[in-house]
Formats: C-alpha cells, structure tokens, sequence
C-alpha cells in the first residue's frame, strides 16, 4: 500500500490528471489541487506518485506517549527528526550510522531467538565502515589532488588559484604527489 501525505505529487489513474495533495482527510480521501487550478476529494486507491520520489515519514511515540517523526523529502537535501517541536537534521546516508546508534543505545543485540538483531546489528556495523572508509579515501583522494595542482602550478611558475593548466598531465601530477609523499614522508 502507498502511503501519500501532503506535498506529493499525485496522478488520478482513471482521470489522467496531475496534482498536488494539500490533506489527507481520513484513510481513504484526499484533498488535491489539480493542476493548481481546481481542488477536489479524491480517492487515495486511485492516485499514484507522479515521477519523483514522493516523501518518507514514520510516526510514534515513545514510552511516555511524546510523538517523534522521521521525515525526509524529495526536494531536500538532508532529512529530519522531530521530537515535539526541535528538530535535528541528518543525511540519508547519515542514516545506517543513526540506526546503529539508537540499537547500540537500547542494548542491541540482546538475547533474540535465532540471532536475528544480532545479523541485523552486525550488517549496520558493517555498513557505516564501508561508508566511513569510503569517506576517508575520497578525503584523502582530494587532498591528494589539492598537492599535485600544488606541485604542478609550482613547477610552471603559475599562481595558486588557476585550476589544473589545460596541457598539464594529472595523471602523472597525482604520481609525483603521492611520491613526494612518501619520499618526504608527509601524509594528510
């Protein structure tokens, strides 16, 4: 079942007609402004997202009945959790760390029949490596591209600033740095 909320972009299948959901009144009806142009109740079994990723948003409460909200949008960078009325934003790709860390915090993995959160714990764990390491080499990658244009606007006389000079082989640029590296043991 698709869950539409409002802000999404909506088709009517049997009406052909593109919109926008300004409410959801109850389960099964929407209020949609077609076209920007007419608002009208339609069916939520009727609409199908039109195109673009359509919003992600999960509600509870927590044990003292306050409701928090994890909302992320198609048309937004970074997404958000709501606890009443603060927000704290993240990225998905912040997300598996996040999860990991709320398991961690609420003793995860425990003692579960068949081992199950602890493969679960165990597949996030692995996950925000990968991405912590992949985050490392991409920050070691462009450190390693600021030395060579360094060197190789060095060796042709030409300001810092100028980007990478048409002619100048990267390739070999990116060698020479991380050689330097070595040879002078310098490392970022």
């Amino acid at each position: 079942m698709t869950v539409f909320k409002p802000g999404d972009r909506v088709h009517h299948a049997p009406l052909l007609r593109t919109g926008t959901i300004r409410s959801i009144l109850g389960h099964t009806l929407a209020f949609i402004d077609w076209d920007e142009h007419l608002a009208s109740y339609a069916s939520t079994t009727h609409l199908e997202p039109a195109g673009e990723p359509m919003s992600k948003r999960t509600d509870f409460l927590d044990a003292d009945g306050s409701p928090m909200t994890i909302e992320g949008r198609a048309d937004h960078e970074n997404w958000a959790m709501k606890f009443r009325d603060s927000y704290r934003e993240f990225t998905p790709a912040n997300a598996p760390a996040l999860a990991l860390a709320i398991l961690e915090a609420a003793g995860w993995p425990g003692d579960y029949p068949g081992g199950v959160s602890n493969q679960i714990v165990a597949d996030l764990r692995r996950v925000v490596e990968i991405t912590e390491q992949k985050a490392k080499e991409a920050a070691e990658q462009k450190a390693l591209d600021a030395d060579a244009l360094a060197l190789c606007l060095a060796s042709a006389g030409l300001p810092a600033g100028n980007g990478w000079p048409p002619v100048a082989p990267k390739d070999l640029w990116i060698n020479i740095a991380k050689v330097a590296r070595k040879h002078y043991g310098v490392t970022k």
